[in-house]
């Protein structure tokens, strides 16, 4: 089982990764 907090950093690190390469 992954950790939620593991999952969610997952996550915002790919939603950052977007909006980064979006400028």
């Amino acid at each position: 089982e992954l950790e939620p907090d593991a999952a969610r950093s997952a996550l915002i690190r790919e939603n950052v990764d977007r909006l980064e390469a979006a400028r």
